[in-house]
C-alpha cells in the first residue's frame, strides 16, 4: 500500500521497524548531537532535547542500522550536526555501512550559542550527506537542477519565533528536499521535533513520515501540518 503523510508520537526505532523495506527515498533528520543542548528561550515549554547526552550516539547507531533496509538502494541520507558532534556522528554513519558523499555547511544570518567572550560566535551547522556504501554507481541518485556550492545560506528563525529548541528553517528543508527527491517520493524524519520536514514536504508535494517521542512537540507539529497524530498498534 502506498504511504500517506503520517505524524507519529512514538519511538523512532519502532516507527522504522513498521516501514516497508526499500520504500524510503530520503532520510532527512536532525537527531540529538549528544551535547546536552539547552535553549535560552523563556517561551518554550521544554528547553532541553531528550536523549541528548550519552544516549545520543547509541540512538543514532541503532537508527541507522534499522533504517538501512528501509531505504531504497539509491536513497540519500542527510543528518544535521555541528563541529562538536561531527566526528562522532560521521564515524557512526560510516560504521553502519554508509558512504559520506558531502558535508554541507549551513551559514546562518546570526551567531548562536557559545562562550560570548572566549570563543568566536557559532554561525554555521553542518549537514552530513550519505548513501549506501554498497550502491552501484549506475544506480546512484543525481541532484536536481544546476550544480551548486556546498555552503547554503539560509536565515535561521528569529529567537522569538522558535517553537522547538533546535528548529530548522523550512526554506532550508524545502531546498534539501527539492534538490534530492521528486514529487510523490517519501521523506523520513525519525526525530522530527515540530515537523519542519513535514511542512516542507507538504509544500513541495512529497510524502513525509515523521516521528517524535516527545508529546509536546508532536502536538505542535500536528497544529502546524494539520496531520492527525498517529500511534503504533501494540
Amino acid at each position: 500500500m502506498p504511504y500517506t503523510s503520517t505524524l507519529y508520537h512514538a519511538d523512532a526505532l519502532e516507527v522504522i521497524k513498521s516501514l516497508v523495506d526499500n520504500s524510503i527515498d530520503l532520510l532527512l533528520s536532525d537527531p540529538p548531537y549528544g551535547i546536552d543542548y539547552r535553549s535560552r528561550s523563556h517561551k518554550l515549554p521544554l528547553v532541553k532535547i531528550r536523549n541528548d547526552r550519552f544516549e545520543a550516539y547509541p540512538l543514532l547507531r541503532n537508527m541507522l542500522r534499522a533504517v538501512y533496509p528501509k531505504l531504497k538502494d539509491n536513497a540519500i541520507g542527510m543528518v544535521f550536526t555541528n563541529w562538536q558532534a561531527y566526528a562522532s556522528m560521521a564515524a557512526i554513519i560510516e560504521e553502519k555501512g554508509y558512504l559520506i558523499t558531502n558535508v554541507l555547511t549551513w551559514k546562518k544570518n546570526a551567531w548562536t550559542r557559545g562562550d560570548l567572550k572566549g570563543r568566536w560566535g557559532y554561525r554555521t551547522e553542518q549537514i552530513i550527506v550519505f548513501r549506501k556504501k554498497s550502491l552501484s554507481t549506475k544506480l546512484r541518485r543525481f541532484l536536481n537542477g544546476k550544480r551548486e556550492g556546498d555552503v547554503l545560506e539560509f536565515d535561521k528563525l528569529p529567537t522569538n519565533a522558535y517553537s522547538h529548541p533546535t528548529e530548522k528553517p523550512v526554506p532550508l528543508l524545502k531546498y534539501l528536499i527539492e534538490k534530492t527527491t521528486q514529487p510523490g517520493e517519501v521523506v523520513l524524519d525519525p526525530f522530527c521535533g515540530v515537523a519542519g520536514v513535514a511542512v516542507a514536504s507538504q509544500a513541495t508535494g512529497r510524502i513525509s513520515i515523521c516521528a517524535d517521542i516527545e508529546r509536546i512537540w508532536v502536538e505542535r507539529a500536528a497544529a502546524k501540518t494539520g496531520l492527525p497524530i498517529s500511534y503504533l498498534q501494540a
